[in-house]
């Protein structure tokens, strides 16, 4: 105990290749009790017992198969010496003192197993502790590098995983599906008058809007700047034109004068298209971006279909 404190202490132990020294606590722990075992085979009973508690080493085993080779080997020496010492191992048991020690020697077995149960218990609360709070932190950090901090919904990473979820889904089943890009009319303008904070305050209220309006099957992210993409699923074009024709008009019936300047108005232009088999994310996003500029050439404030 001496060596394995000192090579633990002295950090000998991190130059070895294993570093938790399964084989130095093996050779010293094996060795003395066979010793024990030969030079008094008369407690041979306590030495057997010590072995037994060593085992429970096995846990600093650098691999399954080092314990079983080193325990293998351990019960052939021990068959060994119990045929060469056999006849004179005897329980001692029938002095007071031999009874004290029968006794000792099981309380100080079954309180290193206890001990070293209860020690790695507690490390098993404390990983799984850890492991738990790992989680929430790698959901935290899944959260971030999907969401847009400012809006609150969305980035364009995560909407573009939604929109790939919803064509495969559509290839599997055949089911229609419909996207929408949506840009801010003038939002320089907006920009350029009140500041990136009055803009910042446009684009929130905008993502909080598009979320309210949407149905719990849909998804809405933001694209880039003062583009939105939505995806709808299971949804036809002449159901998405409904849907996007409320959007345009809950947009341009929010009282923005409130939230920034009187003389404030902000409408939106939305481009949409329906999903064709075996099409892919960048074609349809960029049938309904094509069809957004038409809406934006054609006046703004409107829904174009592709």
């Amino acid at each position: 105990m001496a060596f394995i404190t000192w090579a633990y202490a002295s950090g000998w132990s991190q130059t070895q290749r294993d570093p938790g020294l399964f084989f130095w606590h093996q050779l010293i722990a094996v060795t003395g009790v066979l010793g024990l075992l030969m030079a008094a085979p008369k407690v041979a009973f306590q030495a057997l017992v010590m072995l037994l508690v060593f085992s429970t080493d096995g846990f600093l085993a650098p691999r399954r198969t080092s314990f079983w080779m080193t325990w293998s080997r351990t019960l052939i020496a021990i068959a060994l010496a119990v045929y060469w010492v056999g006849p004179q191992m005897r329980m001692t048991t029938d002095t007071l003192i031999g009874q004290f020690l029968t006794v000792g020697t099981m309380l100080g077995a079954v309180v290193r197993c206890s001990v070293l149960v209860t020690y790695f218990r507690s490390m098993q609360y404390r990983l799984s502790a850890s492991n738990e709070k790992l989680a929430i932190a790698l959901k935290q950090i899944e959260d971030l590098a999907r969401n847009d901090d400012l809006t609150g919904i969305a980035n364009r990473r995560g909407i573009m995983e939604r929109l790939q979820q919803c064509i495969n889904t559509a290839r599997r089943s055949n089911t229609p599906f419909c996207i929408a890009l949506l840009d801010i009319d003038f939002f320089k303008q907006v920009n350029d008058r009140y500041g990136h904070e009055g803009g910042d305050k446009v684009l929130r209220a905008f993502g909080q809007l598009l979320s309210s309006q949407i149905r719990a099957a849909d998804h809405v992210g933001r694209y880039g700047g003062e583009e939105f993409l939505l995806v709808l699923c299971d949804t036809e074009a002449s159901q998405a034109k409904v849907l996007l024709e409320r959007i345009r008009e809950r947009t341009e019936s929010l009282p923005w004068s409130q939230m920034l300047h009187k003389e404030l108005r902000v409408t939106c232009t939305l481009g949409a298209a329906q999903y064709r088999q075996g099409e892919t994310a960048e074609a349809l996003i960029s049938r309904a971006d094509v069809a957004m500029y038409k809406g934006k050439a054609t006046g703004r404030n409107r829904v174009v279909l592709a």
